[in-house]
């Protein structure tokens, strides 16, 4: 009786000592955690209640739900030596928590890092007029990079969006004068097209005319016929052509 006694006491005293090691650990849903016994790293621990024992106990919580990285007035040059401010607007998940964690010191600062050389890179590549027609061209050429990149912390790219391409001041003025000068320049060519196939047309008819110089009399009728259509109750005054008389005169002898 008496060791049974001094056994019970024993459990109670080591569950004294022991109780303040083990602590229930609740992780909110769209959170992991990772789990450090004094100071080194244990498991992850998923969404959910965990109970968790021993020294040293340390639990880090980490977001896993999507989120976004602004990446906002970064100024690039492009191919043509100009400055131009883009913002850029990153959304990804982490899918590896411990190494988000556990890889560099600051895995947002290495996203940040990596859109912002993607970014110069793309830039670099094209010309201003390039730039503002073919953001999708811009965004793709930027993805590969940035999605390298996103791997090496733990984290999956969901989405990159170019936003605010803004000029300074000077730089827009000039841009504008230039593409309306270009307008003006393609507007005149048109109509230099225009008046150039309007001659080549009226060549054409002229020598078409002098090959067959009965189509010459076949339009004077048919302009004879439009102006009389167009004129009824009016007096209407034609001057025939000499090579007509003839043909009018030996009309009227018969």
């Amino acid at each position: 009786m008496t060791f049974i006694l001094i056994c019970a006491l024993a459990l109670v005293f080591v569950g004294l000592l022991v109780a303040p090691l083990v602590r229930r650990v609740i992780v909110q849903d769209g959170r992991e955690a990772l789990l450090f016994r004094a100071g080194q790293f244990a498991r992850v621990l998923p969404a959910g209640a965990h109970w968790v024992a021993g020294w040293g106990v340390r639990v880090q919580e980490v977001d896993v739900r999507e989120a976004t990285l602004m990446v906002v007035g970064q100024e690039v040059l492009t191919a043509d030596q100009l400055t131009l401010k883009v913002s850029v607007v990153l959304r990804y998940r982490l899918i590896k928590v411990e190494q988000a964690l556990r890889s560099v010191q600051n895995y947002l600062e290495q996203l940040h890092l990596a859109v912002q050389e993607a970014l110069r890179a793309a830039v670099a590549a094209k010309k201003l007029d390039e730039l503002l027609v073919q953001r999708e061209q811009i965004v793709e050429a930027m993805t590969p990079l940035v999605t390298e990149q996103a791997e090496r912390v733990g984290a999956k790219v969901l989405r990159l969006t170019l936003r605010d391409f803004m000029l300074s001041g000077e730089l827009k003025q000039s841009y504008a004068e230039t593409v309306k000068a270009r307008l003006e320049g393609q507007a005149a060519l048109e109509r230099a097209r225009g008046e150039t196939a309007a001659i080549r047309h009226l060549l054409n008819a002229t020598q078409l005319m002098e090959a067959h110089p009965g189509l010459l009399q076949l339009r004077y009728l048919q302009t004879i016929d439009q102006a009389v259509t167009v004129g009824k109750g009016h007096t209407l005054m034609v001057g025939l052509p000499k090579e007509l008389m003839p043909v009018i005169q030996a009309r009227e002898v018969k």
